[in-house]
C-alpha cells in the first residue's frame, strides 16, 4: 500500500514542477503583435492567417516561423514552428529529440488516443486553455514537422472578433 501511494505520487509529481507554457521562440503567447513586424504572410487552409517572423530564439529543426493573431486586439494566440523533411523517418528522428527537450521543461507528452499520425502534446498544469502540439505531417513528400504553442481561450476570442468584424459590416436595422 505504502509503495502504491509513493509510486502515485511521483507520477502525479511529473507535472507539478513543470514550466509554465508562455510561448517559444522568444515569442509569448498573449503579447501584442505588430502587423507590421511580420515578414511575410500566408493562410493555413481553413484560411487564417499566418504572420511569418523572424523570432530571436531559433530551433534548427524549424525553417519558418508564425504567429496567429486575434483580429481585433492583435494577441499572439499560436505560435507555429515549421521545417520540411525529404522523408518520415528524419522527421520522426528530430521529433523525438526535441520530445526530449520540450519534457525536461513542461513535462510528459500524450499522444492522443484519436490520432493517427505522430502528434504528442503536453499542456501547461496551471492553465488548461495552453497546449504545445507537435507532429511529423504528410504522406507525400515533403514531409512537414510542426510545433505549435496554443492557447484556446485567445483561439475563442478570435473567433469572437471575427464576428464582432462581420457583425460591424452588415445593417443590423432589419433585426
Amino acid at each position: 500500500m505504502k509503495k502504491n501511494i509513493f509510486i502515485m505520487i511521483i507520477l502525479l509529481s511529473t507535472n507539478i514542477f513543470a514550466n509554465k507554457i508562455e510561448g517559444g521562440f522568444g515569442l509569448k503567447i498573449g503579447d501584442i503583435f505588430s502587423v507590421k513586424a511580420a515578414t511575410g504572410f500566408s493562410e493555413t487552409t481553413s484560411g487564417e492567417k499566418l504572420y511569418e517572423v523572424q523570432p530571436s530564439k531559433k530551433i534548427k529543426y524549424f525553417k519558418k516561423y508564425y504567429v496567429l493573431i486575434t483580429p481585433k486586439t492583435h494577441k499572439i494566440r499560436q505560435i507555429w514552428g515549421i521545417g520540411n523533411y525529404a522523408n518520415k523517418a528524419s522527421c520522426e528522428k528530430d521529433l523525438d529529440v526535441l520530445e526530449v527537450m520540450l519534457e525536461k521543461k513542461y513535462g510528459k507528452f500524450i499522444k492522443p488516443s484519436f490520432s493517427m499520425d505522430t502528434a504528442k502534446y503536453v499542456s501547461d498544469p496551471t492553465n488548461k486553455d495552453r497546449d504545445i502540439i507537435i507532429k511529423c505531417n504528410g504522406f507525400m513528400k515533403p514531409i512537414s514537422f510542426y510545433i505549435m504553442y496554443k492557447d484556446s481561450a485567445l483561439d475563442d476570442l478570435s473567433k469572437k472578433e471575427e464576428a464582432e468584424i462581420e457583425a460591424e459590416k452588415m445593417d443590423s436595422s432589419a433585426l
